[in-house]
């Protein structure tokens, strides 16, 4: 567990990265048509991102790295995607997968962290994959979709059922397990051709029977639940907590940072636009005024509540406090909502700007379609959260353990 005086030094610390993310706003700003054109981070941000420390946010100390406390990653992306969004998501997904790496076995770990405490890992789940177990280790084959950061990483996790072994009873799957890919061990199919998000180089990947040692991989199970092996070798507990709620908080940093971006730039714009008909000063108009009210509102009130869960689990890790029953249908219901306030209000933004909201190269506009593709992942679909969250409510089993699992009882 992680002592009071540790704690006590990591806000500082926190505070100084957070001015070098601000710094890299206008930089990154600059260079985010590169970005969307290249769709894959550029080389140069890459390297202000490893320069800043940022590869280092959740390495454990052991290896070199930060070992800052939950959310650090979200509040850091927050202020990077202000100025670009898919720079923010390589912030938050692909710079916080040394946390990952740290829940395997320590062989693991050595092997990647030890040897790059700057490494940068990216990951991929979606896809037709199988593991065959063999003498000291697995061949790996699979297709995989949506390898955020692919084209700068050395290692990539990826996952696979584990096939051919004895015949399993009808309806029980085979074990799942995740493996530690080194460059060089898959291919990358070029096809991240996206609205938004598109910098984020999140292509395809192809391993063709790829042979991978026991030692760097892991049943699923274990890595994704509370203390995996691989946390006992570090203090701090981000290693140890349940894998899943944490990891679901982990896109709201670019998401609420592209809403606060929006609304900067909007403003920014708009104070110097005037009505071409007319020649009326646009922040003059009554509507306008209401929107940007609404809209402002929408997204202080979606940061107060992505702070409200990033604060509870962080509070909940250090006691070691599991997220079930209404905390975890609240988590879901409270993230997915924050969401949709900021699709709503940068949607409202651009609405007013007319056909100029409309062109590629409006950074209202950018920041929108980066909203849009952050709010179509699946963890941060409203009815995904709201259903099991509604048969709660009403008393109902939701067919999620966590929720089912536990006494507690809705009150408003």
């Amino acid at each position: 567990m992680v002592n009071s005086q540790t704690i006590k030094h990591t806000a500082p610390f926190l505070d100084e990265l957070l001015v070098r993310a601000r710094d890299l706003v206008p930089i990154f700003k600059g260079r985010a048509v590169e970005t969307e054109n290249l769709r894959r981070i550029p080389d140069a941000n890459m390297a202000d991102l490893r320069d800043a420390g940022f590869c280092r946010l959740y390495t454990p100390k052991t290896f070199g790295g930060f070992e800052l406390d939950w959310g650090a990653h979200c509040k850091i992306a927050e202020e990077v995607a202000r100025g670009c969004g898919s720079s923010a998501w390589f912030v938050a997904v692909v710079l916080s997968h040394s946390w990952m790496v740290a829940r395997f076995c320590e062989a693991a770990q050595r092997t990647v962290l030890k040897a790059d405490p700057d490494a940068v890992i990216a990951s991929a789940f979606t896809g037709k994959s199988e593991m065959k177990r063999v003498d000291g280790g697995y061949q790996l084959t699979g297709t995989w979709a949506f390898a955020s950061g692919i084209h700068h990483a050395s290692w990539t996790v990826v996952g696979a059922p584990v096939v051919g072994g004895e015949a399993l009873p009808p309806g029980l799957r085979p074990p799942y397990r995740m493996a530690l890919l080194k460059a060089g061990q898959y291919d990358i199919i070029d096809d991240w051709h996206a609205a938004g998000l598109k910098g984020t180089g999140s292509n395809s990947l192809k391993v063709d029977n790829q042979f991978v040692p026991d030692d760097l991989t892991v049943l699923s199970d274990e890595m994704t639940g509370a203390a995996p092996a691989g946390a006992a070798l570090h203090d701090s507990y981000i290693y140890g907590v349940e894998f899943v709620p944490y990891l679901e908080s982990s896109f709201v940093g670019p998401l609420i940072g592209a809403a606060k971006g929006a609304v900067d730039d909007y403003l920014s714009t708009t104070k110097a636009r005037v009505g071409r008909e007319f020649g009326e000063k646009v922040v003059e108009q009554e509507g306008v005024q209401v929107r940007v009210a609404e809209s402002v509102m929408d997204v202080k009130v979606a940061d107060r509540l992505i702070k409200h869960v990033l604060q509870g689990l962080h509070e909940d890790g250090l006691v070691g406090r599991p997220i079930t029953g209404e905390r975890w249908a609240m988590q879901r219901m409270t993230l997915t909502y924050a969401t949709r306030l900021c699709v709503n209000a940068v949607d409202r933004l651009v609405s007013m700007m007319g056909a100029t909201g409309q062109t590629g190269h409006n950074p209202v506009q950018r920041h929108y379609r980066d909203i849009k593709a952050i709010a179509a992942h699946t963890s941060l679909i409203w009815d995904r959260a709201a259903i099991p969250a509604g048969k709660w409510i009403l008393g109902l089993r939701t067919g999620d353990p966590a929720i089912d699992g536990s006494d507690d009882v809705f009150k408003i």
